[in-house]
């Protein structure tokens, strides 16, 4: 069953330029057990250009992958039927399932199970599927919680503490509030990690909600969105980044380069600087090496990894997770 630290993905195409490899990698680097790619919204296939690569990609990286549909309500064996054969040809290694005000209405319980009776029939006992919606049922009595978790595996409640600034309280409840539905099943929340209405959390709050998870004995957590977070909340994305489950292994430590070792340029321009700061303005900027230069360090400046060069000036051979140099045996 699931376990460990994820992220959701809405659009692909905003997250690191749309460059599936480049997702990959970052999955990688943060230590990602699983990632969740929407593949359908309705009825209609979504990211339809990127999933296939993505899924490859990732499962090759070791991390499972998630697709997921946000589900309406009005044609539910259609889309149940329209995202079958998605699930089917990736390979997924679980679903999920996101359902919201649309299951609200009147007579939404026998909506939620012709959906989920269509879905599990097709796709057989053993696929992973979990349940996207409300943190709090008391808040939401109209929407019917059971009739979807009957066929579920996990609850996976959106437990996002907007305007608010108290991420271990409102896990507490969610996980209370669900222990007391009539159908149980595994909490595996989803924490904010977006910028929303002028409200962001901050990185105090990412990791209290990470650390509450582990306190309450759950098998992992995942956050709300990819591209958000690294386009407004970056210091989010380092906690969560950094903080690691029990079950996904600590990268191996990066060997710092040593005085008279050769380095091979990785990337073509690789900026030459008068000091070892990356200046936007690029006003330290003295030249630029080619890709497949071999230079000679001089000394290694920082952990994050700036060396001198044996010929004068600075370079970077590893910054927030990019190489651009690697060493010569």
């Amino acid at each position: 069953m699931l376990n460990g630290i994820g992220f959701y993905i809405w659009k692909v195409e905003s997250c690191e330029g749309g460059n599936v490899d480049a997702i990959v990698k970052k999955a990688v680097e943060s230590r990602f057990s699983h990632v969740l790619v929407k593949i359908a919204d309705g009825v209609y296939s979504y990211n339809a250009v990127y999933v296939e690569a993505l899924t490859r990609g990732l499962r090759a990286a070791g991390i499972e992958v998630f697709g997921w549909q946000y589900v309406y309500g009005a044609n539910p064996s259609d889309e149940a039927l329209r995202v079958i054969p998605i699930i089917q040809a990736l390979e997924l290694d679980g679903f999920v399932v996101n359902a919201e005000v649309e299951y609200k209405r009147v007579g939404s319980a026998a909506r939620a199970k012709l959906y989920m009776q269509t879905l599990r029939a097709r796709v057989g006992a053993d696929l992973p599927i979990a349940l996207s919606t409300y943190r709090w049922p008391t808040y939401h009595p109209e929407f019917p919680f059971d009739a979807f978790l009957e066929s579920c595996d996990l609850a996976m409640p959106q437990v996002y503490w907007m305007q608010e600034h108290n991420p271990t309280a409102q896990l507490k409840r969610t996980v209370s509030e669900y222990a007391a539905l009539a159908v149980k099943r595994p909490v595996f929340p989803t924490g904010a990690c977006f910028r929303e209405y002028g409200w962001q959390p901050t990185a105090v709050e990412v990791g209290a909600f990470i650390q509450a998870a582990k306190d309450l004995g759950l098998a992992g957590v995942n956050f709300w969105e990819w591209a958000n977070a690294r386009a407004y909340v970056a210091d989010g994305w380092e906690v969560i980044r950094s903080a690691g489950w029990a079950t996904t292994p600590a990268p191996e430590p990066e060997p710092t380069p040593v005085s008279g070792q050769m380095m091979r340029v990785l990337v073509d321009g690789l900026r030459v600087r008068s000091t070892p700061v990356a200046d936007p303005s690029g006003e330290n900027v003295t030249g630029r090496l080619a890709a497949g230069q071999l230079v000679r360090i001089a000394t290694t400046v920082n952990k994050e990894i700036w060396v001198e060069l044996a010929e004068g000036g600075y370079a970077a051979v590893l910054v927030n997770g990019t190489r651009y140099m690697e060493a010569v045996e």
